[in-house]
């Protein structure tokens, strides 16, 4: 399992560091929110949610390798809506 925002940043071709500069944080604290560390500043929390228009819970919810996410409809909505508006890739 990995969280959806590994699976967005995978999805935009990005490295740690191109995403780290498009959110306005360090690629260390990507690489923690990637492997399920969720306990962030609730700053770090609104520069992810700003810079990739996804809520926070969406972004470190668990994804299975088929894309598939353990979310509510709600946040399914969110990832259909940011693949829609090319935020998502997933080839």
């Amino acid at each position: 399992m990995t969280t959806a925002l590994a699976r967005l940043r995978d999805g935009r071709n990005q490295s740690l560091r191109e995403m780290a500069a498009e959110v306005g944080v360090s690629y260390e604290t990507i690489r923690r929110v990637e492997n399920g560390r969720t306990s962030v500043r609730p700053s770090v929390r609104r520069k992810l949610e700003r810079a990739l228009g996804l809520p926070f819970d969406v972004l470190t919810a668990s994804v299975n390798e088929n894309g598939d996410a353990s979310l509510g409809d709600a946040a399914m909505a969110a990832m259909t809506t940011a693949k829609r508006s090319g935020a998502y890739n997933e080839e």
